[in-house]
C-alpha cells in the first residue's frame, strides 16, 4: 500500500508541473487525506470539501436533486467570485473532481482525470442492451419505447411469468441516481406509474429473481483489476411497486465469486476496447439461477464506497483521474482486494421525516426481527438529519448476523423498527425477489 500512495503522489507532482492543485471533493473525512496526499506531491493545494462549504437552502429530495445540487455548488465555486479566486486568481490550478460529479461548467482551470463524454452515455439504460451484446455479457430480452400509453401492452411482450420492471428516463436528459425512476409490477403498473407522461422514454425488462449484486473494476495501462463483489440492496416497496435503495454491501465468500469476477474482467475490456476507457466501473445486476444478467453498466466510482475507509477511497479516486489522465500504475492488487471486504455491513436510507430528535441505538436480531437494544448488541442504528430530510444508518456486525442468507432478507426489519419507533416514513419494504417466501405482493 506504501508503494502505491508513492507512486500515486509521484504522478500527482508530475500532472502539477509547478502548478497548485484544487481538490474539489464531495467527503468532509476526505479532506485531509486529500491534504496528505498532496503534501506528499509537493505541490501547492486547496482542498474543498462540499459538504462543509456548503448547505443547501432547501430541503433536497432524492439522489439526482443531490448530486445536481453538488453541481450547482461547483458551478458557483468556477464561474463566481469564491476561494479558489482568493488561492488561484490566474486560473493557473489544475481541478481534481472525484466522482461522481460530472459538472457540465469548470470555468477556464484544467480540469484532471475528466470522464469523455462518450464513457458517460453507457450508463444510459435506454442504450445499454447492445453494448451487452458487443461486450458478450448474457441478458435477458428488453424493450424500449417513447410511449407510456403503451407500456402496459408492450410489458407482457417481456413478462416471462413474474413480472417486468420499467425505467424511465426523460427524453433529452440522463439516467437518475438510485433507484428513481425504476418501477415494478406483476400484472399491472402501478396507480402512480406515469402513464400519461409526454417525454419519458421507457425500458423494459423481466422481473428477475436472485441476488441483487455490483462488481466494480478499474481499468489501467497495465490491465484490469476486479474488485471482490457486493450485494445491492435494492428493496421492493409493494405498495408503491418502486424500490427503496438501502446501499451495497461486501458479499464476503460466495461460490460464484468466480463467475463475478469473469463478467467484471470482461465488462472491463469492452470498456477499454471499445471506448479506449480508464478509471473505475461498475456493472449492476442479478445473480439468477441461469447466470448474472446485467442491468446496468456505470463509468465512475459508485456510492459502494462511501463506506470504506477515507484513505482507500481517496486513493481509489486518485488513481481513477490518474488512470483517465494516461498516467502508468502501480499493480493496484493490494488496494483493490481490500477495498471492500469489510466485517462491518452498512445500511442507509432516507426518510422524508421523523418524529424523534436525533437517536442512535444499539440493535440485536432475535431470529425474526430487531429489537433495539440499550447495551451494545450486534450493532447501531443512528437517525440523524440530513439534506435529503433524514436519514437512517444502521452498522452491523457481519459475524453477528444469521449465517449463510443474503443482506438483503434481514434489511427490510431496519426499516420496519425505525418506523415504529421512531416516527420514519419508510413504509413497507421487502427482501429482493426470490429471496423469501413468500415473495413481495403484487402492487
Amino acid at each position: 500500500m506504501e508503494q502505491i500512495q508513492r507512486v500515486i503522489a509521484e504522478a500527482l507532482n508530475e500532472v502539477a508541473a509547478g502548478r497548485p492543485v484544487i481538490v474539489l471533493s464531495t467527503h468532509e473525512q476526505d479532506a485531509p487525506v486529500w491534504e496528505q496526499l498532496l503534501v506528499n506531491a509537493g505541490t501547492d493545494h486547496l482542498v474543498l470539501a462540499l459538504g462543509r462549504e456548503f448547505t443547501p437552502g432547501r430541503q433536497i429530495s432524492g439522489p439526482s436533486a443531490h448530486l445536481e445540487f453538488h453541481h450547482e455548488v461547483v458551478a458557483r465555486l468556477v464561474l463566481g467570485p469564491s476561494r479558489l479566486d482568493d488561492f488561484d486568481p490566474v486560473n493557473r490550478a489544475v481541478m481534481i473532481i472525484p466522482d461522481p460529479l460530472l459538472p457540465p461548467l469548470i470555468g477556464g482551470r484544467a480540469q484532471l482525470g475528466r470522464r469523455r463524454p462518450e464513457w458517460a452515455l453507457v450508463e444510459d439504460k435506454m442504450l445499454i442492451d447492445p453494448l451487452w451484446d458487443l461486450a458478450g455479457i448474457d441478458r435477458v430480452p428488453a424493450l424500449t419505447c417513447d410511449s407510456t400509453h403503451a407500456v402496459a401492452r408492450l410489458a407482457d411482450e417481456v413478462n416471462e411469468g413474474r413480472g417486468v420492471v420499467a425505467s424511465c428516463q426523460h427524453r433529452g436528459h440522463g439516467p437518475r441516481a438510485g433507484a428513481e425512476g425504476i418501477w415494478w409490477w406483476q400484472n399491472v403498473p402501478p396507480q402512480a406509474f406515469p402513464s400519461q407522461a409526454h417525454d419519458l422514454r421507457v425500458r423494459l425488462m423481466p422481473l428477475l429473481e436472485g441476488l441483487p449484486c455490483r462488481v466494480h473494476g478499474i481499468v489501467t495501462a497495465e490491465g484490469i483489476a476486479a474488485f471482490p463483489p457486493m450485494e445491492l440492496l435494492s428493496l421492493p416497496r409493494p405498495s408503491t411497486g418502486t424500490f427503496l435503495w438501502a446501499g451495497a454491501v461486501p458479499l464476503g465468500e460466495h461460490p460464484r465469486s468466480g463467475e463475478l469476477r469473469q463478467i467484471t474482467e470482461s465488462a472491463g475490456a469492452f470498456l477499454r476496447d471499445r471506448f479506449g476507457y480508464r478509471g473505475s466501473f461498475a456493472s449492476d445486476g442479478i445473480l439468477t439461477t441461469d447466470g448474472y444478467r446485467p442491468t446496468e453498466l456505470t463509468t465512475r466510482l459508485t456510492s459502494a464506497f462511501e463506506t470504506v475507509p477515507s484513505q482507500v477511497r481517496v486513493l481509489l479516486h486518485a488513481a481513477t483521474v490518474l488512470a483517465r489522465a494516461g498516467f502508468s500504475l502501480p499493480d493496484l492488487g493490494p488496494l483493490v482486494s481490500t477495498a471492500l471486504t469489510s466485517d462491518v455491513v452498512t445500511v442507509f436510507g432516507a426518510s422524508a421525516h421523523a418524529d424523534s430528535a436525533p437517536f442512535e441505538c444499539g440493535v440485536v436480531w432475535d431470529g425474526t426481527r430487531w429489537l433495539t437494544n440499550d447495551g451494545t448488541g450486534q450493532g447501531t442504528l443512528t437517525v440523524r438529519p440530513w439534506v435529503r430530510g433524514w436519514q437512517l444508518r444502521a452498522d452491523l456486525r457481519r459475524a453477528d448476523l444469521p449465517a449463510g442468507i443474503p443482506i438483503g432478507m434481514v434489511a427490510p426489519h431496519l426499516f420496519h423498527l425505525a418506523d415504529s419507533q421512531f416516527g420514519t416514513s419508510f413504509g413497507e419494504v421487502t427482501a429482493p425477489f426470490g429471496l423469501t417466501l413468500p415473495s413481495a405482493r403484487c402492487p
